[in-house]
This record gives C-alpha cells, structure tokens and sequence, in this order.
C-alpha cells in the first residue's frame, strides 16, 4: 500500500538519478551538456558517402521511434504500478518482480541508446561514416543487448541483475573516461 501511494515521489527519484548518470557518462563522452548538432561541412559527397549518410539518417529515425516507444512504455509502467503492487502480497512477490526490472532495462536502454546516438552524431561531424553507421547500428540493437545483461546465469533475484547492469555500466564509463 505504501509504495502504491509513494510511488510517485520514487519514481520521481529513479528518474533523477538516472538523468544524473545520464548527465555524468555525457559529460565524460563530450565534456559539456550542450546538445550534439550535426554540422555538414565534412559531407564526403561521393556516392559512398551520400549512401552513408541515407543509412545512418534512416537509422537515426528509427531511433527516434525506439526513443517514443520507451517513453510510452514507461509512462504504463508508471500507469500500472498499483496493479503490480497488489502482486506483493503473494510469497513470490508476483508482477513486481518483473516490472521493477522492466523499469530498469527500459532506463538503462535509454541511456545507453542516447548516449550512442550522441557518439555516433560526433563521429559523423568528424567524417567518421563507417564509425557512425557501427555507433547507430549499436544504438538500434541496444535493447536486445541488455536484455542479454539483464539474465543473469544461476540465481533470479533483483540485486543480481542491478549487480550486473551496474557493472557494465562501470566498465562502459571507465572505457570513456581511459579514451579521453
């Protein structure tokens, strides 16, 4: 009962954490929070680079869809908390379980995804086109990624999985911080 009629204070507090991490691995990867704008003046305009260029648009649309579809699922995930609430109650702590750790894919997804797009924007100012098209691709397939971190081998409970995605995200922002 408590964290049905708390819940929206907590969530209030998971999304200011994690737009912190957010914040920090930008900071880390560019080295201020301004918005990453793509300036077109290392165009390439060779047939290569033009088809390039259509890739990693298309790429970068579909990613504003991924980016829209996550938005929705967490605001019925916010919608739904009372009913996985009441799954407290049972001994196996029914839907609470899964969507505690649905709630944290869903953030850790999206921060990695914008934190790639921003990447891959980066290296497509710098003429980097073969590097942003692997930065976006990765981006697009970030969600199947996780979900991989996401289950854990041996035991099912919620601190090893947050163990898990908490790790990757270390060793993803030591890789930021080493390459700077």
């Amino acid at each position: 009962m408590i964290i049905m009629i708390c819940f929206g204070f907590i969530y209030t507090q998971f999304v200011s954490i994690f737009f912190d991490i957010y914040n920090k691995l930008l900071m880390g990867m560019t080295g201020s929070l301004e918005p990453v704008v793509p300036e077109f003046k290392n165009i390439g305009l060779n047939v290569f680079g033009a088809f390039l260029y259509l890739i990693i648009a298309v790429q970068l649309a579909l990613m504003y869809f991924q980016f829209l579809t996550r938005g929705f699922e967490m605001l019925i995930l916010r919608l739904g908390i009372p009913f996985a609430c009441i799954g407290l109650l049972n001994a196996n702590q029914g839907a609470f379980k899964g969507y505690v750790q649905k709630f944290i894919n869903n953030a850790f997804t999206i921060i990695i995804q914008l934190l790639l797009v921003h990447f891959s924007i980066i290296l497509l100012n710098g003429g980097h086109f073969v590097l942003c098209f692997v930065a976006s691709n990765i981006a697009l397939k970030t969600p199947q990624m996780l979900q991989e971190f996401m289950i854990t081998s041996g035991s099912s409970n919620a601190s090893s999985k947050i163990n898990t995605v908490t790790r990757v995200v270390t060793m993803f922002r030591s890789g930021i911080s080493k390459g700077k």
